[in-house]
């Protein structure tokens, strides 16, 4: 499967989840630092410990 389809099944499952709990598009824009439907540019693919650091930062907030 390429990158592609593979982004756009991915934002499909994202959006579904969002339309059955919306408080999840909250937690998308903390964890991605973006509004859902926001076009980003990575330099690269996030690591386990960006993810990590996302998490972290989405609970800080959460306070």
């Amino acid at each position: 499967m390429d990158t592609i389809k593979e982004m756009i099944e991915l934002d499909a499952e994202i959006y579904a989840m969002v339309d059955r709990n919306p408080k999840l598009a909250e937690v998308y824009r903390y964890l991605m630092g973006e509004e859902l439907g926001a076009v980003v540019v990575l330099s690269r693919m996030p690591t386990a410990e960006d993810w990590a650091a996302a998490e972290r930062l989405a609970r800080s907030r959460q306070r």
